[in-house]
């Protein structure tokens, strides 16, 4: 039996959905027969009043039970605006967390770090202290395109490459891309993320109750999913809408779920564009009905400017839904262009507008490319137990050398 370590500070809690993919792939390895996880979830100081904006923080318990094992919520400085101080977070992590670790978590086999800064820095002084080996995922372009750019940053992360012993790129693009980047090859390992198939098949479309419940039966629904921030593109979405024919719009119904900074500029747009009568802004949403909403849209969009392999594809695929995506990084590996959707230039409205009219009035092609999605997720495995498999393969490795 060996005990895993899974640091992530992007982890969901009561508050926050962020980062559910973390949660999804700890539950995978957790059921790994001989492996026991512990999971470290930082949160940062705050006070317990509510005119302070993050006070929901001091609510979280310092440790609780869940399905994938024990969580753990150690508190660390984490200073504001995040743009000037981030690059303090990673020593404010290494002390505080660290000294957590050493005091409360014992017998750590292998630290798997979800992502490389500011936890698999953090991590790197009591890795070394104990002599266990560092995992860390590489899982968004950002690592490479904003990350590294900064020169206290780039220090740091290539610090942790260093001293890590194996580093996870969750898409082909991201591995080719560290290779690029210098990092070994023989560091690397190739381990895409999954979607729980079965969870995803209790409710069909065929159940004919999903869209009379968005009470929306006669439109075309198209989804998108994810934090509202700028480097989602949702502005750009509202623009594709805003010029399609009027023809069009009356056919079609936008859900967008998530929460996020950008979420009172989306709001405002979608009013000065008159899309209102088109648009339901969910906010955030529960994991059954979020299953619902993917069951009920015929299309999901994701016009991001940066992903790595998002998640949230798969699990648009896995519930037959055309894609209209952006051609960027990982996604090409997830969408074939023309069979299971389409794949757009980034900040380009107009074509993200005419391939929404084209699905819209292509109702067959539009279910075939549904289909296509759900029948490439099965041909190609991508399962959250194949991770989850692969990921130990990994361990194994780590420990034998």
């Amino acid at each position: 039996m060996k005990k895993i370590l899974a640091a992530s500070i992007n982890y969901p809690d009561t508050y926050n959905l962020w980062g559910k993919w973390n949660k999804e792939a700890n539950l995978a390895i957790s059921k790994i027969d001989d492996i026991s996880m512990e999971i470290l979830a930082p949160r940062p100081y705050t006070l317990p009043f509510k005119w302070f904006k993050y006070h929901y923080f001091s609510k979280i318990p310092l440790c609780e039970q869940g399905i994938e094992g024990k969580i753990h919520h150690p508190r660390f400085p984490f200073l504001l605006p995040k743009k000037i101080f981030y690059p303090l977070a990673g020593n404010f992590y290494s002390f505080f967390i660290g000294n957590y670790v050493k005091k409360n978590i014992s017998d750590i086999d292998i630290v798997h770090s979800h992502h490389a800064y500011p936890d698999g820095y953090g991590l790197t002084k009591i890795c070394q202290d104990l002599h266990t080996p560092l995992v860390i995922d590489i899982v968004g372009a950002a690592f490479f395109s904003d990350w590294l750019k900064q020169p206290v940053l780039r220090k740091k992360i290539f610090h942790t490459l260093k001293i890590s012993s194996k580093i996870i790129c969750v898409s082909n693009n991201l591995f080719t891309t560290a290779i690029q980047h210098g990092i070994p090859e023989e560091k690397l390992a190739y381990i895409p993320m999954g979607v729980d198939i079965e969870r995803f098949d209790r409710i069909t479309k065929s159940d004919s109750c999903i869209k009379n419940k968005n009470q929306k039966s006669d439109k075309v629904i198209f989804l998108f999913v994810g934090h509202l921030n700028k480097k989602k593109g949702v502005a750009y979405l509202l623009q594709a809408i805003s010029k399609l024919e009027n023809e069009i719009k009356k056919k079609c119904h936008f859900i967008i779920v998530g929460e996020g900074p950008e979420k009172n500029h989306l709001l405002s747009d979608a009013d000065s564009f008159g899309l209102n009568a088109y648009i339901t802004f969910a906010g955030r949403v529960e994991e059954d009905e979020l299953i619902r909403l993917y069951a009920s849209a015929d299309v999901f969009v994701l016009p991001s400017l940066l992903e790595g392999r998002p998640t949230v594809i798969n699990e648009a695929m896995v519930s037959e839904c055309a894609i209209i995506a952006s051609n960027i990084y990982g996604i090409p590996e997830q969408v074939t262009d023309g069979y299971n959707g389409y794949l757009v230039e980034p900040c380009n409205p107009v074509q993200l507008s005419q391939k929404i009219s084209e699905l819209a009035n292509d109702e067959q092609l539009m279910h075939t490319m549904g289909k296509n999605s759900k029948q490439k997720i099965l041909d190609e495995g991508v399962t959250w137990e194949k991770y989850a498999e692969k990921v130990n393969n990994v361990y194994n490795e780590v420990l034998r050398d």
